[in-house]
C-alpha cells in the first residue's frame, strides 16, 4: 500500500527528477520499505513503497576499537549502506544515483564509494563573490573568485574565532551581528522553547561560465544567517537533535531582526 510521507513546496530552487531509495533509518519495529522522490519544478514528494531492494550489508569489525577490553574475541556489527537509482536536473546539472551511497567518495576505493554522478551544463552558474555583511548591509569583508594564490576566504564562524585581530568574540559580536530573544512553543508538548538568536548577514553571487565578467546574467543570495544558542523544534532533546543554525531571506528594503520575524511566522516548527 503507497502512502505518501512528505510533500515539500517552495524549496528556493527548482528541479525534475524520480529516484527511488533506502531510507535513511528505520524505526524500531518498523518494516523494511523503499522510499520514491518525485520532484517537478519547486514541489517534492516522498512516498513510501514496498521493499524493491535490499540495502548493502557491510560487517563493521570492532575487535581492535580502544573499548573493547577483549581483544582475542572477534567483536562487531553488521551495518547497511543504503541505495539509491533515479536521476535529477537541476539548474545546474544532471544528478543520477546508480547503487551503495556510503556519505562518502574517495579515488582510492570507488567500489565502496558513493555511486552518483555529476553531469554539469556548460552554461551553469559559478560564484564570483562572497560578501560578510555589516547589519546595515555595508560588506565586512569579501571573498572574492576564483581565489587567488595566498588569498584566504572568510566565514563568519572564523570572524568570532578571533580572524584576523584576535579580538575577543563577544566584541565583535558587537560590532556585525545581532541578537533577538524567542519564545517559542514547541507544538507537539507544548513545551516553552526560549532561544537568543544571533543574526549576521551574508550575500553570494553567481554568474554563467562564460559570462561571469558580465552582471546581466547573475543571480544573487542575500540572507541572514541565524544561530540558536538552544536546539528549537519538535526534534529537539531527541537523538536526532533540533534545529541549531540556519539562514532565511533578508530583503534590501528591510533589517536582519525583521527578516527572521518574517521567516518565523512562516515555520512550520519541525
Amino acid at each position: 500500500m503507497r502512502k505518501r510521507i512528505e510533500h515539500y513546496s517552495n524549496r528556493g530552487y527548482w528541479s525534475f527528477g524520480i529516484f527511488v531509495q533506502n531510507p535513511y533509518e528505520l524505526d524500531h519495529g518498523e518494516k523494511p520499505y523503499c522510499q520514491l522522490n518525485i520532484s517537478l519544478f519547486d514541489h517534492s514528494w516522498w512516498i513510501k513503497i514496498p521493499e524493491i531492494f535490499k540495502p548493502k550489508e557491510k560487517w563493521v569489525d570492532t575487535t581492535n576499537a580502544s573499548w573493547n577490553e577483549d581483544k582475542e574475541k572477534p567483536c562487531g556489527f553488521m551495518d547497511e549502506i543504503r541505495k539509491q537509482y533515479g536521476f535529477t536536473f537541476t539548474s545546474d546539472c544532471l544528478h543520477t544515483y546508480y547503487g551503495i551511497q556510503p556519505g562518502g567518495w574517495t579515488r582510492d576505493d570507488p567500489e565502496n564509494s558513493d555511486h552518483t554522478k555529476l553531469f554539469w551544463y556548460p552554461w551553469r552558474l559559478e560564484i564570483v563573490r562572497h560578501d560578510l555583511l555589516y547589519p546595515n548591509g555595508d560588506v565586512y569583508h569579501r571573498n572574492t573568485y576564483p581565489r587567488k594564490k595566498d588569498e584566504k576566504h572568510v566565514c563568519w564562524w572564523e570572524v568570532f574565532d578571533g580572524w584576523p585581530t584576535g579580538e575577543d568574540k563577544h566584541r565583535v559580536e558587537a560590532q556585525v551581528a545581532e541578537f533577538v530573544v524567542l519564545n517559542h512553543y514547541n507544538k507537539t508538548d507544548g513545551v516553552l522553547q526560549k532561544a537568543r538568536i544571533r543574526l549576521t548577514g551574508e550575500v553570494r553571487e553567481w554568474r554563467p561560465k562564460w559570462t561571469r565578467w558580465l552582471p546581466i546574467f547573475k543571480k544573487v543570495s542575500r540572507v541572514v544567517d541565524c544561530y540558536s544558542d538552544v536546539e528549537l523544534g519538535t526534534r529537539a532533546g531527541s537523538w536526532k537533535g533540533g534545529m541549531i543554525g540556519w539562514s532565511c531571506e533578508w530583503r534590501e528594503d528591510e533589517c536582519m531582526i525583521d527578516a527572521f520575524w518574517r521567516w518565523y511566522k512562516k515555520w512550520d516548527g519541525n
